[in-house]
């Protein structure tokens, strides 16, 4: 859900039985609750509203949400991975999609990186298949609920 420019999170609090969000992306702590969607929204919007005034009133400007990372997909023998750019590394980052566990990869350019994703990928499925797992995680299309 976004306003104005910044973007919040829904989790379902079960004990309280409220929705609590959270303003993505900035460092400053913008939360608020509802007991529905429609309350929820309409305090999300109050609450970026009253932070921005908050910002002129103190004089200072109101923090901007950091832009999310461009991510590119790298398709190897039917795996996908995420791809983004690490500027403290000065690496590229990938990260193999769909796997019953994780395996990432690192690499300079996209020749390095799509041999270090060859190569994450060939070890993932080696130990997946000495273990007897699943190499692939499969979803059933139900949707889970984080509290």
């Amino acid at each position: 859900m976004s306003y104005r420019g910044y973007t919040t999170n829904m989790v379902y609090d079960m004990e309280d039985k409220i929705i609590v969000g959270r303003v993505q992306d900035v460092d400053d702590i913008i939360s608020f609750q509802g007991e529905s969607v429609a309350e929820f929204e309409s305090n999300f919007h109050s609450a970026i509203d009253d932070y921005l005034a908050a910002s002129e009133e103190l004089g200072s400007a109101p923090e901007k949400p950091k832009p999310a990372p461009i991510m590119n997909v790298m398709t190897v023998d039917d795996y996908h991975a995420t791809i983004e750019f690490d500027p403290e590394l000065d690496m590229f980052r990938g990260e193999i999609l769909g796997l019953n566990g994780g395996a990432d990869f690192y690499g300079k350019n996209p020749k390095e990186l799509r041999a270090e994703f060859k190569r994450s990928l060939a070890v993932f499925l080696e130990v997946s298949a000495e273990k007897k797992m699943e190499q692939r995680r499969y979803f059933s299309g139900k949707s889970n609920l984080r509290t």
